[in-house]
């Protein structure tokens, strides 16, 4: 495993302990964990902006929010079904 999060030279890395090694290879996954998900909500942003370019080029009003929603989605969906159903075309 690459270490980027300290640095490190190869002799004090084998001079590490157990418990030590563990502490640093989990702090390793816990930064790539938020590098992954920043640059996965960073794709939805952009894809959201650009959606809003796309579709304020055709028509005038246009409200796309370009925000990431990591909770209540269901509910969300479920309120505003009603919405959905009048307003949106699904295609099979």
């Amino acid at each position: 495993m690459l270490f980027d999060i300290i640095e490190i030279t190869d002799e004090e890395l084998k001079a590490l302990s157990v418990v030590q090694m563990k502490m640093l290879r989990t702090a390793q996954q816990k930064k790539d964990e938020l590098e992954r998900k920043a640059d996965k909500e960073l794709k939805m942003y952009m894809l959201a902006i650009n959606v809003r370019k796309l579709v304020t080029a055709k028509k005038k009003s246009c409200m796309i929010q370009a925000r990431a929603t990591t909770q209540h989605k269901e509910t969300r969906i479920i309120m505003k079904a009603g919405w959905i159903k009048k307003h949106c075309a699904f295609l099979d």
